[in-house]
């Protein structure tokens, strides 16, 4: 992700993690703590038969709290027919 807003006032920057929603399963990354520029190095292995039976993946991106609820950040949907052409 690049430039994610700045969700914490006091530090001027984010926590951000990524929720990834695919084929009933539901996998989180590790947090990247004071940072608008994630790079998360973490891989989540889908079958490709799996895209056609369940559709798209769903990545929501979320900044993490320590005080209050996580808020949401932003999200994105891959497709079958965007993975297929990779």
């Amino acid at each position: 992700a690049r430039h994610l807003p700045q969700k914490d006032f006091l530090f001027g920057s984010c926590d951000p993690y990524c929720l990834v929603e695919f084929a009933k399963a539901r996998y989180k990354t590790e947090t990247m703590k004071r940072t608008v520029d994630p790079t998360w190095d973490q891989i989540f292995v889908f079958g490709l038969r799996d895209w056609r039976r369940f559709g798209d993946a769903l990545f929501t991106v979320r900044d993490w709290d320590r005080m209050s609820k996580d808020d949401d950040v932003g999200w994105g949907l891959i497709s079958e027919g965007t993975v297929t052409k990779l």
